[in-house]
């Protein structure tokens, strides 16, 4: 691609006209020109013309294969931005405008694995569960093409999807088998992903693992700390203590994913049977149902 070709290219993706770039420095004539190839700008003419479409003028004199370069370089700094704010949504458009310029690279392939990954928890916590499973797919497909270690990428995604899966069969991925969950790295900053890992403890027996967990919880009010809690409550039949703080995790004014209410109610229900309060326990499997029903539309 000429300089000129490149000039055209980025007015008409700025929805400037000819004349809106031409402005009062050079003629739409010339404009024209310099766009078709046919006449060369001069220094000043190219610095005016950067200036305008936003870019360097070492972008527009790059050859194709340095044109990728200066497009990453001028576009990183905004991408850092975002991500640092937490603004994975607009990282990850960034992400995908860029790499329509530059095609595939490891550093963008990275950025985008970890966006999905985090925008797929939103749609999570938001109980727009297919979505967070495509998106999870999407994180595991990029961070495969990444040279940068995602282990823990794909480790998140794997935890996120065995649990999914537990719920219904139906959210599937096409990139993880988790059969092989948890084989080769754990994940242990993200809490939902502790709790996850807490669940599976104590369904496999290991005790310590589930001790550590509500040793090392910062908030011990936490509705996830508080289910674990009830959980291991259950197991030593102490129905009554298990259904407060099952209860604490209704009341609560923390962001509470669907599943877990989902899981929630199933328990109380158990627990209600089991000091013979049928007319809860009926309650709450009607809840359980209707939580089920809203989880898989």
């Amino acid at each position: 691609m000429n300089i000129g070709e490149k000039i055209k290219k980025l007015r008409l993706e700025k929805f400037m006209t000819q004349a809106e770039l031409a402005g009062g420095q050079i003629t739409r004539n010339m404009l024209s020109l310099i766009e078709k190839g046919k006449a060369s700008p001069s220094l000043q003419t190219l610095m005016y013309l950067a200036d305008k479409l936003n870019v360097s003028v070492g972008y527009l004199l790059a050859g194709d294969e340095e044109t990728a370069f200066f497009g990453k370089a001028e576009s990183i700094s905004e991408i850092r931005l975002a991500y640092s704010k937490q603004n994975y949504r607009i990282c990850l458009d960034l992400c995908r405008r860029l790499a329509r310029t530059v095609g595939d690279d490891d550093e963008l392939n990275l950025l985008m694995a970890e966006c999905y990954l985090e925008v797929a928890k939103e749609s999570f916590f938001e109980d727009r569960l297919r979505v967070a499973c495509e998106l999870l797919d999407e994180a595991v497909k990029y961070a495969e093409r990444s040279a940068y270690r995602t282990e823990h990428i794909r480790a998140e995604a794997e935890l996120y999807f065995d649990y999914l899966e537990s719920l219904s069969p139906s959210f599937v991925s096409e990139y993880i088998d988790t059969s092989f969950a948890y084989g080769c790295f754990l994940p242990v900053t993200d809490a939902f992903c502790r709790y996850l890992l807490a669940l599976k403890a104590l369904e496999a027996g290991e005790t310590r693992g589930v001790e550590l967990y509500l040793e090392r919880a910062e908030d011990k009010a936490h509705p996830l700390v508080k289910h674990i809690s009830a959980l291991v409550c259950m197991q030593k039949g102490e129905y009554e203590l298990a259904a407060n703080h099952l209860s604490d995790v209704l009341r609560s004014d923390a962001l509470v994913a669907g599943t877990v209410l989902y899981y929630v109610f199933g328990n109380l229900e158990d627990c209600c049977r089991k000091l013979e309060n049928q007319k809860n326990a009926t309650a709450y499997a009607e809840a359980r149902a209707a939580q089920f029903e809203r989880l898989l539309s």
